[in-house]
């Protein structure tokens, strides 16, 4: 792939990027005598023969690794600096960072040997891992750590100021003259020219549109969606919201009402399959996502997807009032995910099982941490009558459920009929019955 790569883009610098393991037993491993590390599949050496690769790139997790010492430290950036330097290629330490309890002395002790390393030629830079803006939150399975999880470092943390310093070091070092190097005649490559489109276009013609809200271009509200045009982009608020997209104000009287709209019983779910929703653009959690590479809601029973980023409750509750083909959504507050759906019958639900979110680190160990659970809400406004009627015929049960796991609730029916009678002139959200015949629908 390096060759294919380099012969479309000769001026762009290639690397492999891994942590940098020797394929075979060396001191320079972690966990050594041990052998695990070299039985990962990595060769730091063979990784990085090709002369289409121009840099080697390791990266350093000791904490993963079990071995914080300042001994292993210099071991590991020792062994990759003289391998590298027998290639004739420059290197790079491309990630690296510490848990939260040990970081401050680990990384004050790690950039002394990093600086030393580049002052000497045998290291070219590094880039920690990671930094966290004012209020970034890491992924739920890492909040045990702190907000920002394992690796977040904001810059109020007390290692920011030692990150800086490493900066300013490394500029320094940038601005010194090296024998037979010319940084005017580096500067030169022999890039083509590039069109001068007009607002909004791109590409060798002019002729792509530039979507504003997919790369963050636009200045749209928090609380407001960025619809992409072919002229640039617009934005509109919220339900409950009021402005003119880039200012939103909630409607305290609007918002109170929405919740009021909706049915759920603790910690229970629909024992049904749903008739999927898909999830609005233009909607909270909404997102332009021409790659399908965003994270989405998997119902392990569905397989379809919702929310491509973080919701709350009324978050989600908006979004299926902003969709007229949602009678109902299930939420995992907890992970911020929600799946809109329609066609469930409120009548029969089943009891959500807490989840476990489980990852496994460097060395085989396993974390769990508790991730919340699902939770299913109807709106009231639903065509129930419909979704129960055809609860017996059409809509199947989820996989492994028991006909012992169905808990018929008490009551609801005339919840529902309460809810209609105070409010006149309520429309029922309802589709074609053709549409809700899943007698094909796949049960996973």
């Amino acid at each position: 792939m390096a060759p294919v790569i380099k012969s479309l883009a000769p001026n762009t610098l290639r690397t492999v990027g891994e942590e940098g393991f020797f394929g075979e037993a060396n001191p320079g491993n972690p966990g050594h005598p041990g052998t695990w590390a070299a039985g990962k599949g990595q060769n730091f050496l063979d990784d990085h023969a090709s002369d289409a690769i121009d840099f080697a790139a390791v990266h350093l997790w000791a904490d993963n690794w079990q071995d914080t010492s300042p001994e292993f430290i210099g071991r590991f950036l020792s062994s990759r600096i003289e391998s590298t330097a027998a290639m004739g290629k420059p290197l790079l330490l491309e990630e690296w960072g510490s848990f939260p309890a040990n970081r401050d002395s680990f990384m004050r002790s790690t950039y002394e040997q990093i600086e030393s390393a580049m002052k000497s030629g045998g290291l070219q830079g590094s880039a920690f891992w990671q930094w966290y803006l004012p209020g970034q939150l890491a992924a739920v399975s890492e909040q045990s750590y702190g907000p920002g999880g394992m690796y977040g470092i904001y810059d109020s943390d007390p290692i920011w100021s030692r990150i800086v310093e490493n900066a300013k070091f490394a500029q320094a070092l940038n601005s010194e003259t090296i024998s037979g190097c010319s940084l005017d005649a580096a500067k030169k490559a022999n890039v083509p020219a590039v069109a001068s489109c007009e607002a909004g276009k791109e590409g060798p013609t002019c002729s792509l549109n530039v979507n504003e809200c997919l790369r963050g271009l636009d200045n749209c509200h928090e609380n407001a969606a960025c619809i992409d045009t072919d002229e640039g982009f617009t934005c509109e608020c919220f339900y409950g919201y009021t402005g003119d997209g880039t200012s939103c104000t909630e409607q305290p009287d609007v918002t109170a009402e929405l919740k009021s709209k909706y049915f759920t019983t603790p910690q229970t779910v629909s024992c049904q399959l749903a008739i999927p929703v898909d999830w609005p653009v233009t909607v909270p959690g909404g997102l332009y996502d021409p790659l399908d590479s965003q994270e989405y809601v998997i119902d392990i029973y569905g397989g379809h997807r919702g929310s491509g980023d973080r919701v709350d409750l009324l978050q989600c509750m908006i979004a299926c009032q902003m969709d007229a083909t949602c009678e109902s959504f299930v939420i995992n507050e907890v992970q911020g995910k929600c799946l809109l759906t329609r066609g469930q019958c409120p009548n029969y639900l089943c009891e959500s099982i807490p989840e476990v979110c489980v990852s496994v680190n460097d060395v085989g160990e396993t974390l769990e941490v508790p991730c919340g659970y699902w939770q299913t809400y109807y709106r009231l406004d639903g065509d129930v009558e419909r979704s129960c009627e055809a609860f017996e015929k059409e809509i199947p049960l989820k996989s492994n459920v028991p006909p012992e796991g169905l808990a018929l609730i008490e009551g609801v029916p005339e919840f529902f009929a309460a809810f209609l009678e105070t409010s006149p002139g309520t429309v029922l959200r309802s589709s074609d019955p053709v549409d809700r015949d899943l007698t094909g629908y796949e049960t996973a």
